[in-house]
């Protein structure tokens, strides 16, 4: 199963350079809200964040990453709950 569905409830990780990862919980919807939060650097609009997760999302995991290999590199990866709730119901 992917996240590809806004309405989706999705698990999301941010993982920045010297800072401890930060996790959300909700729906795919509110992702770009959160990202707001965060206040990371040169961020495109989090709405395009998202819009891009979902273009991608057909292939697994989403994924978007910042600057790669630059000094303003942060990555958010994302996954459907129901993947996790799947495996810790074994």
């Amino acid at each position: 199963m992917h996240a590809n569905q806004p309405d989706e409830i999705c698990l999301w990780t941010l993982f920045r350079s010297h800072v401890e990862p930060a996790m959300g919980f909700g729906y795919l919807a509110e992702l770009a809200g959160w990202l707001e939060g965060q206040n990371l650097p040169g961020i495109a609009p989090p709405s395009w964040v998202v819009e891009i997760c979902l273009e991608v999302g057909e292939t697994g995991h989403l994924a978007y990453t910042h600057d790669a290999g630059g000094p303003d590199e942060w990555e958010v990866v994302i996954a459907p709950a129901s993947e996790h709730l799947h495996h810790g119901s074994r």
